[in-house]
């Protein structure tokens, strides 16, 4: 009944709302982008056309957790830019200390982008 309850039950419902993957991306996220690695290996195709592995000329950045079991550190893609965060999977995102960890770094990093 406290607060902080009700605040992780908010994010509970809100993270189970969303529209079920269907088998077919289920299938492609798991077999081509983790178990083939189709991004890394450079054969990434949507609708036809190869995704270029190289930079494209825009700002990149990579948010990595150290301590996410969900998507390791070492599974993150390299951009220019890396920011590296203790915190789990989701916690870096919507934990207490989100705001300061996460937010406010990343606005930053967008308010230097230009554009």
């Amino acid at each position: 009944a406290s607060d902080a309850e009700a605040a992780f039950l908010a994010v509970e419902d809100w993270a189970n709302e969303g529209a079920p993957l269907t088998y077919g991306a289920g299938r492609d996220l798991f077999e081509q982008f983790y178990g083939a690695n189709v991004c890394g290996a450079g054969m990434w195709r949507v609708g036809g056309l190869s995704v270029p592995e190289a930079p494209i000329g825009i700002p990149g950045l990579t948010i990595q957790s150290a301590t996410d079991r969900i998507v390791p550190a070492a599974a993150s893609p390299r951009l220019a830019d890396t920011m590296v965060l203790r915190a789990g999977h989701v916690g870096m995102v919507i934990g207490s200390n989100a705001p300061l960890m996460l937010w406010q770094p990343l606005s930053e990093w967008l308010c230097t982008q230009g554009g």
